[in-house]
């Protein structure tokens, strides 16, 4: 037998603040400056790009990261640039980096 999972009126209310509180979380976060952990310099939020496991670095680091493993030949070690994930980078992100000459390599060498 199923159950059906009906929210009560104050479960309703902790769902729409904490939406609320992501929404200005992320809207102060743009906003500021950060540092990038690859350039150590400090810039907005909204040239940064957050990856799955939820570090951060700027846009113009991660374009360069990748571009250099595609150049190289090396996408197998295409991993999130912080020394504690490990993951690689999805493709999805990789889409939004790399040119369509370098996802064309990319893709080939992944195959």
């Amino acid at each position: 037998m199923a159950y059906e999972f009906i929210a009560t009126p104050l479960e309703i209310r902790l769902l729409a603040i904490e939406s609320i509180y992501g929404y200005k979380c992320h809207k102060n976060f743009l906003s500021d400056l950060h540092e990038c952990c690859i350039r150590f310099g400090e810039y907005a939020g909204v040239e940064f790009m957050r990856l799955p496991c939820q570090h951060f670095f700027c846009g113009k680091c991660m374009k360069t990261y990748a571009n250099l493993y595609v150049r190289e030949g090396t996408v197998n070690k295409l991993l999130y640039p912080t020394t504690k994930c490990g993951g690689l980078v999805p493709p999805s992100l990789l889409r939004r980096l790399l040119g369509d000459e370098e996802i064309e390599h990319w893709e080939f060498q992944m195959l």
